[in-house]
């Protein structure tokens, strides 16, 4: 094989085994649960001496969260 044949056989597989752990997590994952407090109430800063301060906000009824200029969504699992 030259180096750009593994190099795409390398992501084609890093992106099957990507697809199978999604997969696999939605099947783990109980649906129609519900978290047990009002969004809202998750939201504010919280504090580690190791890890910084994490950030919570609720917007138009979903979580987002920011740690060290990193932000994501959150979902209800």
């Amino acid at each position: 094989l030259n180096w750009l044949e593994e190099g795409v056989e390398g992501v084609r597989k890093s992106r099957e085994a990507l697809e199978e752990d999604r997969h696999n997590d939605d099947l783990l994952r109980k649906k129609g649960t519900q978290p047990s407090h009002p969004i809202e109430s998750y939201a504010g800063e919280y504090t580690h001496p190791g890890y910084g301060t994490l950030t919570i906000e609720a917007k138009d009824g979903k979580l987002s969260a920011t740690i060290n200029g990193l932000n994501c969504l959150l979902d209800h699992w």
